[in-house]
């Protein structure tokens, strides 16, 4: 059977929240690791996107929030899911993910495909 391992280093997590679905990305020497940021603080909108950063896979720094949910029940991403990021041909990163809305309205998904777009991977721009 394997040592118990307390070093929280090999899971990094927020004190105030839980990690869900990571969703690791490499660029120039550096892993970016998005999770869904289980806040459970009783808002309406839930999971934005968090980040943490590591060169070492070992070291890690907590950026936080870099795409929030909708902060209106007319928004499609009232909470986000899981989800995907790229970086084009000139430079740009393209995060693609889920966007959840269960509350009942007329020709809208309960799900859709979302996207936004960066240049530094921390400020995130969403598109229509």
């Amino acid at each position: 059977m394997g040592e118990k391992i307390e070093n929280s280093a090999f899971f990094p997590a927020p004190q105030e929240s839980f990690v869900g679905d990571p969703m690791p990305f490499y660029d120039e020497g550096k892993f970016h690791v998005f999770f869904l940021d289980d806040l459970r603080d009783g808002q309406q909108g839930y999971h934005p996107w968090s980040l943490y950063t590591t060169e070492n896979l070992y070291d890690y720094e907590y950026l936080k929030e870099v795409i929030p949910f909708g902060t209106s029940s007319e928004e499609q991403d009232l909470a986000l899911g899981t989800g995907s990021v790229i970086k084009d041909k000139e430079g740009v990163y393209h995060a693609f993910y889920t966007g959840h809305n269960d509350v009942p309205r007329v020709n809208r998904p309960k799900e859709a495909v979302m996207h936004a777009t960066s240049t530094d991977l921390k400020k995130w721009d969403k598109r229509p």
